[in-house]
């Protein structure tokens, strides 16, 4: 399985257990971190592939600044609120 290419403003949350396995499934879902500047949220995001692409959604942050795409899983969690 091919790691996705992060973008050089998103970055992989922490994950608490460590668990590689977990984090990512066959639907290539992750997690990954987000600034302020880089609102609104849209996925599948520019450095995703291709071949995992699937419609554009613009994705709204819940009050703990944590959205999720309902198409592949991937969740993102704005910087500001994750630290």
């Amino acid at each position: 399985m091919q790691e996705l290419d992060k973008p050089s403003g998103l970055q992989p949350a922490a994950s608490g257990t460590g668990n590689t396995a977990s984090q990512a499934t066959s639907d290539q879902a992750t997690s990954l971190r987000v600034s302020q500047s880089e609102l609104p949220i849209v996925c599948p995001n520019p450095r995703m592939p291709l071949w995992s692409s699937h419609p554009k959604v613009f994705l709204e942050l819940s009050d703990e600044g944590v959205a999720k795409c309902p198409y592949c899983g991937t969740r993102y969690q704005l910087q500001e609120a994750a630290d």
